[in-house]
């Protein structure tokens, strides 16, 4: 659990970040935008000792909220989960909820719903979807149908090469452990714990989720009925949906960083006043 600004009379925010949790951003620069009374604190992890050591979501959810109720035994908890951390906050509210306490927000942040879609052909719709819309953007920004296709060969060359390098990372690891300031060993983490998180399934969720969502290139010409974040709408009592500027990690960038901290802000402030929590004005 770390402190990233603790100073501040409005209830508690944490934040739980995506992928493996290894870093907090640069969350400073939204934090500061959030005003002095607003209590930030965030949850990280430690690399794993091997591939079969990374935790389950359920298992990374109990263990941020014991390191969270040790310092906060009492709600409500405001939970705010970037893309894979998403997944982590969702199931964090369940088990508070599960243990008698109170959760007054619940914020994603680009969350994909894990295995969705599980049809092939819904799968297929969506890569299709997806390469009409880089062939219009090609054709707009000047490179051309052609030069996609030149773009797609090299990613599938890398994709390839990444692969060969994979069974030598995995030994490295086995032997090793996972070091930190190594690229190649930091995007083998990444990939294994998303495969990991995938697994999840998320239960019906007896409260509301306030997702946040941008112009993420991974769902760029994806219809809203293929797009897995707006699945997470069918297992929630109330779903409500703020967009805000910029792409994935916008929320860490200026000036989209800013006036994400605002949109939270006044969601997390509507939610607040709905469940009678008394809060302060930043």
């Amino acid at each position: 659990l770390v402190s990233i600004q603790a100073a501040g009379t409005r209830p508690p925010a944490f934040w739980i970040p995506g992928g493996a949790a290894l870093g907090l951003f640069r969350l400073q620069h939204i934090v500061n935008s959030f005003g002095p009374e607003q209590p930030v604190f965030g949850l990280g992890s430690q690399p794993p000792e091997s591939l079969d050591a990374i935790e389950t979501v359920e298992e990374r959810a109990a263990r941020y909220l014991e390191l969270i109720q040790r310092a906060h035994p009492t709600g409500p908890y405001t939970f705010i989960g970037f893309c894979a951390g998403g997944l982590v906050a969702f199931e964090m509210a369940h088990q508070v909820r599960r243990g008698g306490g109170e959760v007054s927000f619940l914020g994603l942040i680009n969350s994909s719903f894990p295995g969705y879609p599980s049809s092939a052909l819904a799968r297929w719709t969506i890569r299709a979807q997806h390469l009409i819309h880089q062939i219009g953007t090609a054709r707009e920004d000047g490179t051309g149908v052609l030069g996609l296709v030149r773009q797609k060969r090299e990613g599938r060359r890398k994709a390839r090469a990444a692969r060969g390098r994979r069974e030598t990372l995995e030994r490295e690891v086995q032997r090793s452990g996972f070091q930190e300031d190594d690229t190649d060993h930091a995007d083998l983490l990444l990939e294994a714990t998303d495969c990991v998180m995938e697994r999840y399934r998320p239960a019906h969720y007896p409260g509301a989720i306030t997702h946040f969502m941008s112009d993420d290139p991974a769902f760029a010409g994806v219809s809203r009925r293929l797009d897995s974040r707006f699945e997470w709408a069918r297992v929630v009592d109330r779903f409500t949906v703020e967009w805000f500027k910029g792409g994935h990690i916008a929320v860490v960038d200026a000036p989209e960083g800013a006036e994400f901290a605002e949109t939270l802000t006044n969601a997390i402030d509507a939610a607040l006043v709905e469940e009678g929590v008394p809060i302060a004005e930043g």
